[in-house]
């Protein structure tokens, strides 16, 4: 995690940062499964209650440049920032995928099976916790549904992660990245 790229949305009347954002994401994730490695982290800086308009990977210089390389395409609609050295002043934080625990398409498979009655199903959803957390909006490349992958981000901290702490999914969650 010594490196990062950072991905800005352009600023635009017809697309909101957000969409560009989660745009971004998708070609990236792309790239991060496809390697399997588990050696690149993605954070969001100003996430708060959405995505924000920046999304920064971390990994090696090497690995950085074969994804970015993927993203050429990308320049109309976002900033692509050079390869740069991550702070030594940086923090870090834990950035990992939530998932809500009863979904709609899950509550409908149950009505649709007769485990449970239309209006158990609605009240089950009002009742579940809604997630408040910062979501991209991706589209599944299997079954070629939309859906929100949220993720939370734990509070910093000074200390370096351990080597268990900077293993990433396919997302590039799950893991800490340095926090500036």
């Amino acid at each position: 995690m010594q490196y990062y790229i950072e991905f800005k949305a352009k600023p635009s009347e017809d697309i909101a940062p957000e969409v560009i954002i989660s745009q971004v994401f998708s070609i990236c994730h792309v790239e991060i499964a496809r390697r399997d490695a588990g050696d690149v982290g993605v954070s969001f800086p100003n996430a708060k209650v959405s995505v924000g308009n920046t999304m920064r990977l971390h990994s090696s210089e090497t690995i950085l440049a074969e994804i970015v390389d993927a993203c050429a395409g990308l320049s109309d609609y976002c900033k692509i920032g050079d390869c740069k050295k991550v702070p030594a002043t940086a923090e870090w934080r834990l950035i990992k995928r939530v998932q809500p625990k009863q979904s709609a398409a899950k509550l409908r498979r149950l009505v649709k099976r007769g485990s449970i009655t239309t209006q158990e199903a609605e009240e089950r959803l009002l009742a579940s916790s809604i997630l408040t957390h910062p979501y991209l909006q991706l589209r599944s490349a299997s079954t070629r549904q939309n859906f929100r992958l949220f993720f939370s981000q734990s509070p910093l901290e000074a200390a370096t992660p351990s080597e268990s702490q900077t293993n990433f999914n396919a997302y590039g969650l799950g893991g800490a990245v340095p926090w500036f």
